[in-house]
């Protein structure tokens, strides 16, 4: 297994908490919190590309909560199943997919101009 896919291991079985968003200065994070750890997105404002760990949280100045976010709000309490990450046709790593309580993708992230956009994806009947 790829070392860029621990994180999701880290983080897979957890309860999902809280979801911050922080801008850097040097790009955006999104960190999804399972108590005092987080599985932490990090883009890089040069490449786009994503960076993910899974590490106790840090203290943040000013993060956005996320929490009650219609995209993010529905995954509260829910345990993280499974993560992917995504590359693109040029080779950079530019996008992740999540589940949580099964293994259907249900939520992404992609990177765009060193910042995230939260893509709800949804399951035709």
């Amino acid at each position: 297994m790829s070392e860029n896919l621990q994180p999701f291991l880290q983080a897979q079985g957890r309860q999902l908490t809280a979801v911050l968003s922080n801008d850097t200065g040097e790009g955006e994070e999104i960190l999804l919190a399972f108590g005092a750890d987080a599985l932490i997105f990090r883009c890089n404002e040069d490449s786009d590309a994503i960076a993910v760990t899974f590490e106790t949280i840090p203290k943040l100045e000013d993060a956005d909560d996320l929490t009650t976010d219609p995209a993010w709000s529905c995954f509260i309490g829910k345990e993280l199943s499974t993560g992917w990450l995504m590359q693109n046709q040029q080779g950079y790593g530019d996008g992740a997919l999540l589940s949580f309580d099964g293994v259907v993708p249900e939520v992404g992230l992609n990177v765009v101009a060193a910042a995230f956009e939260v893509l709800e994806i949804r399951q035709r009947s």
